[in-house]
């Protein structure tokens, strides 16, 4: 993988996790305390998803990518 398309790849997955990030904000201000806890629960699997496994193949070509440590 260049590192072009993998600096590409870790970008647009920052800014998914932004997002996910803002809707958990809004959620949290306007959905029920339960509802609110469900929606919680599938944003995290969908970050671990994205941060832990779906990088792994960029972070192994280019683990100076890897800010958090994930692939470590």
């Amino acid at each position: 993988m260049d590192r072009q398309t993998a600096e590409k790849v870790v970008s647009l997955i920052e800014g998914t996790t932004a997002r996910l990030n803002e809707a958990l904000i809004l959620a949290e201000q306007n959905f029920s305390k339960d509802d609110f806890e469900h929606f919680r629960g599938v944003i995290a699997n969908i970050l671990v998803e994205l941060q832990a496994d779906a990088l792994k193949t960029v972070y192994a070509h280019h683990r100076d990518l890897d800010k958090y440590g994930y692939s470590r």
